[in-house]
């Protein structure tokens, strides 16, 4: 079994990766990236889903109020209800995935 590497690819390496395919400046990139981050929240916030062919639906789910228990103490505890966020990918993002 081969280990998988755990380095997070972050927001910088992510723009200097854009910044060298538009050829544009390094805050130009940041500002457009934002932007649809930006986008993309107050789209799921107003709609409670969005679709983004071939790469992921990402939706917001409700949890309901449940009980907990803290493994080590024994201690039960309430645990709120609470939006979640879910991702899921396409099947082609998965199959380009496995490709490489």
């Amino acid at each position: 079994m081969t280990k998988i590497s755990r380095d997070n690819f972050n927001k910088k390496e992510l723009v200097n990766n854009l910044k060298s395919k538009f050829g544009t400046s390094t805050k130009n990139i940041e500002k457009i990236f934002d932007d649809i981050i930006d986008s993309l929240i107050n789209i799921i916030l107003s709609k409670n889903s969005i679709s983004i062919k071939n790469f992921a639906q990402i939706k917001i789910t409700l949890k309901k109020e449940r009980v907990g228990r803290n493994p080590r103490t024994k201690e039960i505890f309430s645990i709120s209800a609470r939006k979640t966020v879910s991702l899921i990918t396409s099947k082609n993002f998965k199959k380009e995935i496995n490709k490489h």
